[in-house]
């Protein structure tokens, strides 16, 4: 396997069930899946902080 393409992972197996499962009705690669996941979760997570950010500004009358 060429590492510097690949990494593997540890994942509890009742999380892994999960994934698993999650994976196959997607019918999504356990690859695919997790970077799908990941690009969404980081998407999520840069909103929150900007609308966060925006409420703060208003909040102290200015406009971010």
């Amino acid at each position: 396997m060429d590492t510097t393409k690949w990494k593997s992972v540890a994942i509890r197996v009742d999380v892994y069930g999960k994934y698993n499962k999650f994976c196959k009705k997607k019918k999504w690669s356990k690859s695919d899946a997790l970077e799908i996941l990941m690009t969404q979760y980081i998407a999520a997570k840069k909103a929150e902080e900007k609308e966060i950010a925006e409420l703060k500004a208003a909040s102290n009358g200015r406009v971010a």
